[in-house]
């Protein structure tokens, strides 16, 4: 992506200008010094680059209620984003052709990592990915400022006057066709893992009912792994299970749904 061309650029300008200058360009063995250096200097850059957006961040603005998407914001979130999985992990997507090219749609997954959106929203940057989120992770340093201005949707499940506000936007931005809306049903995190999955919110479903959209059926596979393996990279399965238009699912209940898009996934995260 644009952000990682433009620090492999600097790095290879910075390495260049290291060799010139120490007068190693001399000697036979520069050629392996600049494999050695080139990733380290990416690498410190980035990290600068971190250091940078840390200190913007402290100044968004995240108290009020972000109406519209920023794009700049988005674009930032997408590009930091994408450096982070390409440095943490290989992401292998099957059936990605059954997504809808030529409609905005609502792509629900099992949730047992943080990196869960983030692989999603690296392979659907197409899409204009927006997700639904705690009021927690907002918080979150650098990450948390810029995704809320970035649009992501923050939702409190325990105030019913705000929930229904978050579900209402996310119905605006597939109705709009501002993009796509990324949810987990199970509404946290899987952290023990003892199921394959938790219960899932059948009102989570809500948002492709009222905006008459096409439901995408995600399986993750080894999200969960990315911070014990570091700075390995992990193998990340995404899993495209099936495509539920509007006319499939319009004559059920949203509790019905629900339990079919459960078992989906959960037969195939134990297979």
């Amino acid at each position: 992506m644009i952000l990682s061309a433009i620090l492999w650029v600097l790095s290879i300008g910075i390495e260049g200008l290291i060799i010139y200058f120490s007068n190693l360009y001399s000697y036979w063995y520069v050629y392996l010094i600049s494999i050695i250096i080139l990733p380290i200097l990416f690498i410190l850059l980035f990290g600068v680059l971190l250091g940078i957006l840390f200190f913007v961040s402290l100044i968004i603005k995240t108290d009020k209620d972000i109406k519209k998407p920023n794009k700049v914001a988005y674009w930032i979130t997408f590009q930091v984003n994408y450096i982070l999985c390409v440095l943490t992990s290989k992401i292998v997507v099957k059936n990605k052709e059954l997504v809808p090219k030529d409609k905005r749609y609502v792509m629900v997954f099992n949730h047992r990592s943080n990196w869960d959106p983030m692989v999603i929203m690296k392979e659907f940057i197409d899409r204009n990915m927006y997700f639904v989120t705690k009021p927690q992770n907002t918080k979150i340093p650098i990450a948390g400022a810029f995704m809320k201005r970035a649009g992501f949707i923050p939702i409190d499940r325990e105030n019913n006057k705000e929930g229904l506000k978050a579900v209402l936007k996310a119905i605006d931005r597939i109705k709009s066709n501002t993009g796509s809306i990324g949810i987990a049903p199970e509404g946290t995190r899987n952290k023990e893992l003892k199921t394959p999955l938790l219960e899932f919110h059948p009102g989570s479903l809500k948002i492709a009912y009222k905006a008459e959209a096409p439901i995408v059926v995600t399986s993750l596979k080894g999200c969960e792994n990315i911070h014990k393996n570091f700075p390995k990279r992990t193998k990340i399965n995404i899993n495209i299970l099936k495509v539920f238009e509007y006319d499939e699912y319009k004559d059920i209940t949203s509790v019905e749904l629900s339990e079919m898009i459960y078992k989906l996934i959960e037969e195939d995260l134990l297979s």
